[in-house]
């Protein structure tokens, strides 16, 4: 660890004296992190995943900055900084200052979010700064939200189709470690997690056909690992209408993929249009790995020509297998996130309400981030599933209840997603009017007027 602050080292003692011997002091690309060590017993159990968690970050002035999960109050912050001399430098609540989030942020953000190769100078024309000023701001942001490129792949191309899967343990539900080695083997699950509530699981598969959605989901109920637990499984097609989906690195990387690469032969002088060349499918695994990566570092790393790498990312996106490069925020910091479920129950209203849940998916709440970071249709169980990041307690049952009286015909219920057990959730805001809702209603209104 880099030398501590005598600052730091203060306010670190004083959150030790209120949490006991159970907080550690970490230094983490130069800034002073505690983290909390979490229960054996419950480790053990599978409630939690990681035996730390991060409560706070502490400034080397000796501010102490609560992560927004953590209900340290401001008077417990009081108390330490007074005893360190430090009295009045207290930051509001994490609910006080979520909204609070500069709108050249915000701009920059969306910006990225579109088109994640944006430059810095691009970045400044956009905000109005000079390109060094952009480009301090923009480093600052990729070091505050964890920003990272993401690539934005349409599997369909390949001739994928798109399932969800969940699952409910009736005797008793398994730890997270079990679980990840029940489904490590299975490189078409794009994302998995467990949750609370209706269902224990929910995963992202990506299957050629039904055939082989119900060959995998035989692979996870026969497994090893989950074989004494009695399970109910729903598998379900699904549409994504909003939101960044989720694919798997080790699964562009599999031998499943690898089908989808053309060899030349008699009677297939040229790619299918679901197949793609080595070069192409040698980019593709870069890519998708990082997002970011330089098309000259690409062409080094795979031995090809200068200039290559840009040719076939454009050949790509031509080809609309690549949609674009936009951004994930890893590093958001919320408290947990909340699946939303709104199960069909009268079709004819449900259809009725459709432009209120048109804007209430596009709805800009102030946050960083979209409001939704998925929303996908589903036919069993009927209906809408939506993936939201929860910034303050009781804003997933505020929503539940919002949706229950804006939207007819359907009743709407929240899990809590307790532990990811492969892949990512990509969290972005991208901007409402480059999502299929804000063209649908645009269309509605039209319609309206003729």
């Amino acid at each position: 660890m880099q030398s501590v602050p005598e600052q730091v080292t203060k306010s670190f003692e004083g959150l030790r004296k209120e949490y006991g011997g159970r907080i550690i002091l970490k230094s983490i690309r130069g800034m002073f992190l505690v983290f909390e060590r979490r229960p054996k017993r419950l480790l053990d159990e599978g409630i939690y995943s990681t035996p730390y968690s991060y409560i706070a970050r502490i400034t080397e002035s000796g501010l102490v900055v609560p992560a927004r999960h953590r209900k340290i109050g401001k008077k417990e912050i009081e108390a330490i900084l007074e005893k360190n001399g430090n009295r009045g430098q207290v930051l509001a609540s994490p609910e006080e200052t979520a909204l609070n989030v500069d709108e050249h942020d915000i701009k920059i953000i969306e910006s990225l979010s579109s088109d994640g190769r944006m430059s810095a100078k691009s970045v400044g024309e956009q905000i109005g700064t000079k390109t060094t000023a952009a480009f301090h701001r923009l480093s600052k942001l990729e070091r505050k939200y964890g920003i990272v490129r993401v690539v934005e792949l349409n599997m369909e191309k390949f001739g994928y189709s798109k399932y969800i899967l969940l699952a409910k343990f009736l005797n008793s539900r398994p730890d997270i470690k079990t679980v990840k080695e029940a489904l490590s083997g299975i490189s078409e699950i794009q994302f998995a997690c467990m949750t609370i509530g209706r269902y224990d699981m929910l995963m992202f598969i990506y299957a050629r056909d039904s055939d082989s959605a119900a060959f995998i989901l035989n692979k996870i109920a026969i497994s090893t690992e989950l074989r004494k637990y009695d399970l109910e499984l729903n598998l379900t097609p699904f549409f994504m209408s909003f939101g960044l989906e989720p694919v798997n690195p080790d699964f562009i990387d599999s031998e499943n993929m690898r089908k989808n690469v053309w060899a030349r032969k008699r009677g297939v002088p040229k790619p299918l249009p679901n197949q793609i060349t080595s070069r192409e499918y040698e980019f593709l695994k870069v890519i998708v790995r990082d997002g970011g990566a330089k098309f000259a570092d690409i062409d080094k790393l795979t031995g090809m020509g200068a200039g290559t790498s840009r040719h076939i990312y454009e050949r790509l996106e031509a080809k609309g297998i690549i949609k674009r490069t936009s951004i994930a925020l890893r590093g958001l910091d919320f408290k947990y996130n909340s699946v939303i479920l709104t199960l069909l129950i009268n079709g004819a209203k449900m259809s009725a309400s459709r432009k209120e849940m048109l804007k209430d998916i596009i709805e800009d709440t102030g946050e960083v981030a979209n409001k939704y970071s998925m929303v996908v249709d589903m036919t069993s169980p009927y209906g809408i599933l939506r993936i939201m990041p929860v910034f303050r307690n009781g804003e997933a049952e505020k929503e539940v209840d919002r949706l229950n009286e804006l939207v007819e015909g359907a009743q709407s219920e929240s899990m809590t997603i307790s532990d990811v057990v492969k892949g990512e959730i990509n969290y972005r805001r991208i901007r409402a009017e480059l999502s299929k809702q804000y063209e649908a209603l645009n269309n509605m209104r039209t319609e309206t007027k003729k």
